[in-house]
């Protein structure tokens, strides 16, 4: 599967076909397309599945939702991709960045992502701590 970052998040509400989340970083709204192990329902622990290749620089081209800021704490350029550590809160995240950005240690990081790049599991669906 490769890395994978898992982020606890509480289900706030649905309205329509979108389902607003909170998590440690903060609330988004994600689509309920994300909810592959069933409906979300409000009040219900899920955990948000993100991988590292979603994380986004501001800059995206694309639409993108945020799960806030983080700081960069160490970086790697691995050829394909820049490998970075990033602290939010209390929230250590993998994130890979493309090859033309730059980044350093200490630099903030808006955490966007593709809405529906994340996949939100409900508690007890098979997520290994």
């Amino acid at each position: 599967m490769g890395e994978a970052n898992f982020l606890p998040a509480r289900v706030r509400g649905t309205a329509g076909s979108e389902a607003e989340v909170e998590t440690a970083l903060g609330r988004v709204a994600l689509p309920t397309a994300a909810f592959v192990s069933g409906v979300p329902a409000a009040g219900s622990d899920v955990t948000l599945c993100v991988r590292p290749e979603h994380v986004r620089s501001a800059a995206a081209d694309v639409p993108t939702v945020s799960l806030g800021r983080g700081r960069i704490t160490g970086s790697a350029f691995f050829g394909t991709h820049h490998r970075c550590h990033v602290v939010a809160g209390d929230t250590m995240l993998t994130a890979h960045l493309p090859q033309t950005d730059n980044p350093e240690a200490g630099a903030e990081l808006d955490l966007r992502l593709k809405a529906d790049s994340i996949v939100v599991l409900q508690d007890g669906a098979g997520v290994v701590g």
